[in-house]
């Protein structure tokens, strides 16, 4: 920024930037993401070429998706060939719709296992919260059976569902949890990303 004071004469104010800048999202999708924070990585390079974001919530699911969460949990190709229009976007449960469905079927934020614990296996916000911390902390597989077995249970309870349905719901939860981002954290870091490539972009000696 003082650059660019310095040598255009305009004084810039980064958090004023509107956020849909078409050159700088065409930067990223082109993959030349080399000095640009958090997406310049060869794996986040051929992720943002796979998923060619447009718009600014892209850059949250960019941010959220290349997370150890969902690739353990193998979410990763299945949000790609949804976004691409290549697979049908499916949820394991109707009560999981409404959390899941911005994310095209994929658990991409903490705040969706809080929703998921809470809406599919039956448990209070503040058991689920604390269901969260306790993966979260604890990885060890005593532990995780008893959690497993507390959910599993919970939904079946809760909605009927088959306990191989349940199972595989929280094997995905599992993955997920202490390895993802929340929402608001994934939103910061994309305005980082998003503040770089526009540098980059409209002042490349600069930056």
């Amino acid at each position: 920024v003082r650059l660019v004071r310095e040598e255009h004469g305009v004084e810039l104010n980064l958090e004023a930037l509107p956020l849909d800048d078409e050159p700088t999202f065409e930067l990223i999708r082109s993959g030349r993401s080399m000095s640009l924070f958090q997406i310049e990585s060869p794996g986040q390079v051929h992720l943002l070429l796979r998923t060619r974001p447009r718009v600014f919530r892209d850059l949250v699911v960019q941010v959220a998706l290349f997370r150890p969460g969902p690739l353990q949990g193998g979410m990763v190709n299945p949000y790609v060939e949804r976004r691409c229009g290549r697979q049908e976007v499916q949820v394991p449960h109707p009560s999981l719709e409404p959390i899941l469905r911005d994310t095209l079927g994929i658990i991409l934020f903490q705040e969706q296992v809080l929703e998921i614990c809470h809406r599919f296996a039956g448990m209070s916000l503040e058991q689920a919260d604390e269901f969260r911390r306790l993966m979260s902390r604890w990885r060890d597989p005593g532990s995780m059976g008893d959690m497993r077995a507390a959910f599993v249970a919970g939904a079946v309870a809760a909605h009927g569902v088959p306990p191989g349905l349940a199972e595989e719901v929280f094997r995905q939860v599992e993955a997920f949890v202490g390895y993802g981002f929340c929402r608001s954290h994934a939103a910061a870091f994309a305005r980082t990303v998003y503040h770089s490539a526009w540098l980059k972009t409209h002042y490349p000696a600069a930056y």
